[in-house]
């Protein structure tokens, strides 16, 4: 049997049933062939994406874990330094406490010792007569004569030596 068969647009005169049949089955063959490659290549391309992925991670963790010690040599430095001024900071407490107390105790021997000027002073400060208008109406008994340490009775002595009236 002859039959003319039409296939893809092209005409297939003088074939026989059987040779068609065989062209076919060649042909699917042939495409199943290019599938099964095209398959075969999409499935190594995507296990050639995966693996570059992977590798790109591995490398940003390469490059994370390089950047971790510098980092952490920096935070180190920053930590140290930090110490450092804590150091130096405690210090000046210190010393300030120091000068502190320094100054209290010399501000009090300052009031101690004006006092006990003001006191000879007015021993030796002549006393007028007592009438009998005023019989105890004396200066060092009224409250306006009373000694009074100020900052502006300080010696001029402690001004210079410490800075601060």
């Amino acid at each position: 049997l002859q039959c003319p068969i039409s296939y893809s647009g092209l005409e297939f005169s003088g074939l026989d049933f059987q040779g068609v049949r065989s062209m076919q089955v060649g042909t699917n063959e042939e495409l199943a062939n290019k599938v099964a490659e095209i398959t075969v290549l999409r499935n190594r391309m995507q296990q050639m994406e995966r693996d570059n992925l992977r590798l790109e991670n591995e490398l940003a963790q390469a490059k994370e874990k390089g950047a971790q010690p510098s980092q952490r040599s920096r935070e180190k430095a920053d930590l140290e330094r930090a110490n450092e001024q804590l150091q130096y900071l405690r210090q000046d407490l210190l010393s300030s406490d120091d000068e502190r107390k320094r100054l209290k105790l010399t501000l009090q021997s300052q009031e101690q010792e004006l006092l006990v000027l003001r006191q000879r002073a007015e021993e030796t400060r002549p006393r007028a007569p007592l009438t009998a208008a005023e019989p105890a109406a004396t200066p060092a008994a009224t409250p306006a004569a009373a000694p009074v340490a100020t900052p502006a009775a300080v010696p001029v002595a402690a001004v210079e030596t410490t800075g601060r009236p």
